[in-house]
């Protein structure tokens, strides 16, 4: 996730809220570039909002390559390390940079041991209201306990979870489902 290891370590804060979506999937590279005016979120495939009082907004602008996929498989490092449980997973000790990305796998993961459908989970949107304690827990190569827990499952189309690090929530991951 670019945005949490690239953008936010150089922004000067404080900020008290980030709003991470991805309204539109895109498979083509990019860069999370200043948004100026807030009309640029429009059609974006992804807009970061940090609130505070020097609110800024940034917006991925996508350019003309397609995105390659990595042959190495990007969970393989959390596969055999988790817990499942109902709903809730955990992993007992993870590193900050890969924090988000164990998250994810968790809750994709878990949705898909837990939900009858067809299709494929993808993650939409991250808030939190801990900015500077994300961009800490990203920067820290401490390793950590994560865990997941589904809070709202709408008609099997779209979720809510938290992500607690060692006990303490850290905010909100968005799911939702597509048709395959």
């Amino acid at each position: 996730m670019h945005v949490l290891t690239e953008v936010l370590p150089g922004l000067e804060g404080p900020f008290d809220f980030l709003d991470l979506g991805f309204p539109r999937f895109t498979t083509r590279t990019g860069r999370f570039v200043a948004a100026g005016d807030p009309g640029m979120a429009k059609g974006a495939a992804a807009s970061l909002k940090l609130r505070g009082p020097t609110p800024a907004a940034f917006v991925y602008e996508e350019d003309a390559s397609e995105a390659e996929r990595s042959p190495e498989d990007p969970e393989a490092d959390f596969k055999g390390h988790e817990e499942f449980g109902g709903e809730l997973a955990r992993i007992s000790a993870v590193s900050g940079p890969e924090l988000f990305s164990a998250a994810i796998y968790l809750i994709k993961t878990l949705h898909e041991r837990n939900v009858t459908s067809d299709g494929k989970w993808i993650y939409t949107r991250l808030r939190t209201p801990s900015v500077d304690a994300l961009r800490e827990l990203v920067a820290d190569d401490t390793r950590r306990a994560l865990e997941v827990r589904t809070t709202a499952l709408r008609d099997t189309q779209s979720s809510a979870n938290e992500v607690l690090v060692d006990g303490n929530v850290i905010g909100e991951v968005f799911f939702a489902r597509i048709s395959p």
